[in-house]
Formats: structure tokens, sequence, C-alpha cells
């Protein structure tokens, strides 16, 4: 008994279409050694290599779904991987290494917290009160019957 899907469908398939063709799900280009839990989706993997077998497609989409087919680890996914890491782990540098000490740190931001405090109280203070208006502004519209010549 095999212990990888992948390399006894690999097996399977050579020997009846002279080639190996990918199942959906179960067989992984170059991860011979990825086992299978408990062989938990017997009854799909049959279904899959009978219709391989038969030289039938296999239902729905292959990078889609459930039983989904891998995508190849390319060496391009690995170098942005490890970029992706290193970046991360000088990032977590840098955040582990504070810039101010606590003393430092306790009162920076008062007088700037007071400032703000102050402008938030005399927009309320503001607001609560109508706009100047002049004495034109308030009679204007009394001006409707005005001619040019007047």
């Amino acid at each position: 008994m095999c212990h990888t899907i992948g390399m006894c469908v690999s097996q399977i398939l050579w020997q009846r279409s002279g080639r190996a063709r990918l199942l959906s799900g179960f067989y992984v280009l170059g991860f011979s050694g990825d086992t299978v839990p408990a062989l938990s989706h017997h009854q799909s993997l049959t279904m899959f290599l009978t219709l391989a077998l038969l030289r039938k497609g296999i239902p729905g989409k292959q990078w889609i779904g459930k039983y989904r087919r891998p995508r190849p680890v390319t060496w391009q996914m690995k170098r942005n991987m490890v970029k992706h890491l290193e970046r991360e782990a000088e990032n977590e540098y840098w955040i582990s290494r504070p810039y101010m000490t606590l003393d430092q740190e306790r009162g920076h931001a008062a007088e700037r917290r007071k400032q703000t405090f102050e402008g938030i109280q005399q927009a309320r203070f503001v607001a609560k009160f109508p706009e100047h208006r002049s004495l034109e502004e308030h009679l204007g519209h009394l001006n409707t019957t005005k001619t040019w010549s007047s």
C-alpha cells in the first residue's frame, strides 16, 4: 500500500496513459512526501481515479473549490516569502526598541492634548450662537421693489 496519494496516482496513471495527469486536489506536483491524513476522501479519490483511468474529464474546476489542485511552489514564491519574512523580522526588531524612555513618554503630549481640547471647547461655544449679520443683510428683503434709477 502506498502512503502518499500523489505517488500512487502518478504510478497508476503513468502505466495507463504514458504520462502523469494531475488529479484535482489529490496529486501534488513536486511534493511526493505529503501524506494524506487518514484517507478520509477515499471514495472521492476512487471516483476521480476511475474517471481518469476511463479517459474521462475530471468534473469541476481544478483551481477552485474544496478539492482544488494545489499550485506548485516555485522559486519566485520561495524568494518572495523569504523577503517577506526578513522584512517582518526587521519590523519586529525596530518595534521592540522604544524611541523614548518611560520618563520621556509620560508627559510629552500633554500640551498638544490641552490645545486640542481648548480648540474643541471654543468650537462648541461658537456653535451655540448665530452668525453675525449686518443691518443691511437683515433688511435686504425689503429692496425687492427698488429700481435701477432710484
